[in-house]
């Protein structure tokens, strides 16, 4: 009586155990990059945006002779998801699927740059400052502000590296303890 072989119909445990280790190595490589690339997505809107805002206020401000304290006096239409938040008289956020962009004020009723800030995993991870034209604190300069969770950012931190790589490294300077400013 001959032995039949007997038929394998299923993996063995090491050959499972190989396959999710590539798994999980291939997702430790490619995770990181997806969530960059995601944020560097996000920031290119926020750039957008924060440009057809200042733009806008420029407008309303050669038109009164000063800055708007209300989003909605602007000529422009905002693809928002949901209505702006208004706080400290009158600036508001505009919610965007994003995150969110502010005009915000220095001095007396006036109205010196747009910021926009990026949400990921429910944190700001950027700041993106324009100014306008009669801005004085940032002499002008777009900026792009990179944190660090609360210590200074450094070359590891994602925000820093998507600055980095839109701004001018020569003239970063620390913006707060935590942040770093770039312009562009």
């Amino acid at each position: 009586m001959k032995k039949e072989k007997q038929k394998k119909n299923g993996f063995t445990l090491v050959e499972i155990l190989v396959v999710v280790l590539i798994i999980g190595i291939l997702t430790s490589v490619a995770l990181p990059q997806y969530q960059k690339a995601v944020l560097k997505s996000r920031f290119a809107q926020a750039k957008i945006m924060a440009r057809a805002i200042a733009d806008a206020e420029e407008v309303y401000y050669s038109t009164y002779n000063t800055y708007t304290p209300n989003i909605e006096e602007l000529d422009i239409s905002l693809a928002t998801t949901g209505a702006s938040t208004c706080w400290q008289a009158g600036l508001c956020d505009i919610p965007f699927s994003w995150g969110y962009c502010s005009i915000v004020a220095w001095g007396e009723n006036n109205r010196n740059n747009v910021q926009c800030m990026i949400r990921q995993n429910g944190k700001d991870y950027l700041l993106y400052v324009l100014p306008f034209t009669n801005n004085t604190w940032c002499n002008g300069e777009i900026l792009c502000v990179a944190y660090g969770n609360g210590a200074k950012p450094t070359a590891s931190d994602m925000t820093y590296q998507i600055c980095k790589s839109e701004a001018r490294e020569s003239t970063a300077s620390v913006f707060g303890g935590d942040s770093i400013a770039m312009e562009y």
